[in-house]
C-alpha cells in the first residue's frame, strides 16, 4: 500500500478544514484521450466553486487557499484545482460557460477579460454539493481500485467505497459488503482494508434520509458515497447507526436508532 501511495501523492499535504471532506491523498488525474501538442478551445459550463486549504491546521496564518472547480461538458464532469490570486472571483461565473485548453495532466482555464490560469486535474476535495461533482472526484479513486489485486479474504459481493479522507492512516479505498438484519431493525456493513485486513464494522439505521424504510434489496452507490457516509443509488443517504455497542452488541436493545 505505500508503493500504491507513493505513486499517488503529487506533493501536497492534504488535510481540509473539514476533514472529511478531503482526500487522504491526492491523485494525479489525467484526461487519457488527451496527447501531446496544441489543443483546440473546449468549452463547459461551471457548475460549482469551492475553496480549501490542503495543509488544515498547519497553515500558516493568512495562507492562500486553493480554488477547486466542477466542470460540465456535455455528459462528462471534470474537477481542477490551483492557487492562483485571478480565481478570487471565479464565483461570479457559476452557471456560466468558460472556455480552455485541456491537457492530459492540467487545463489552461481561459477567464473572461484576464489571462489563463493553469488549473491541474486533481481530486482532492470532496465536499461538492453537486452529486456528479463528487463523482468526478470519487471515479478516480474506484478506477484505482479496480486496477488493484481484490485480496482473497474480502468476497467478491463487497464493493470498494472512498475512504473516511482523514489523513495518511487511512486507506485510499475500502471494500464494503451490507446487509440488513433478518428483523430488518438494522444495517451492517463489514468491511476490509485494500490489503485483506478486517475493519471495524459499520452500522446505519433501517431507514434512508426520507424516513422510508430500506428496501431488502438496497444498492449502494460507491461514486457518491464515502466510507462512513453512504448513499443509495436512488440518491437517498443512509443514516448512520450511532447506538453504542460492545462486540457487535447494542448496549441499550431497545435504544431506537438515530
Amino acid at each position: 500500500m505505500k508503493s500504491l501511495r507513493a505513486a499517488l501523492v503529487v506533493g501536497l499535504l492534504v488535510a481540509a478544514t473539514l476533514p472529511a471532506l478531503a482526500l487522504p491523498l491526492g491523485l494525479q488525474l489525467k484526461r487519457p484521450h488527451i496527447f501531446h501538442g496544441p489543443q483546440p478551445i473546449e468549452k463547459a459550463r461551471v457548475v460549482e466553486v469551492a475553496r480549501y486549504q490542503h495543509c488544515g491546521q498547519e497553515c500558516v496564518e493568512r495562507a492562500d487557499p486553493t480554488t477547486t472547480i466542477c466542470l460540465r461538458q456535455g455528459s462528462e464532469t471534470l474537477v481542477a484545482e490551483a492557487r492562483d490570486k485571478h480565481l478570487a472571483d471565479i464565483d461570479s461565473l457559476v452557471g456560466k460557460e468558460l472556455s480552455f485548453r485541456s491537457g492530459r495532466y492540467s487545463m489552461s482555464l481561459l477567464l473572461p477579460d484576464g489571462p489563463s490560469v493553469k488549473m491541474s486535474w486533481t481530486a482532492h476535495y470532496e465536499g461538492y454539493h453537486d452529486l456528479g461533482c463528487v463523482a468526478a472526484v470519487h471515479r478516480w479513486i474506484l478506477d484505482e481500485a479496480a486496477r488493484q489485486h481484490r485480496p482473497s479474504s474480502v468476497p467478491a459481493t463487497a464493493i470498494a467505497i472512498p475512504g473516511p479522507g482523514l489523513g495518511e492512516a487511512h486507506p485510499l479505498y475500502l471494500y464494503y459488503a451490507c446487509s440488513l438484519n433478518p428483523a430488518g431493525s438494522e444495517l451492517l456493513c463489514q468491511r476490509w482494508r485494500p490489503n485483506g485486513k478486517p475493519e471495524n464494522n459499520d452500522w446505519y439505521c433501517p431507514r434512508s434520509s426520507d424516513g422510508k424504510p430500506v428496501a431488502a434489496d438496497f444498492s449502494i452507490d460507491p461514486l457518491t458515497s464515502q466510507a462512513g457516509r453512504l448513499r443509495l443509488k436512488s440518491g437517498l443517504s443512509l443514516i448512520h447507526d450511532n447506538r453504542s455497542r460492545y462486540e457487535g452488541k447494542l448496549d441499550r436493545p431497545n435504544e431506537e436508532c438515530r
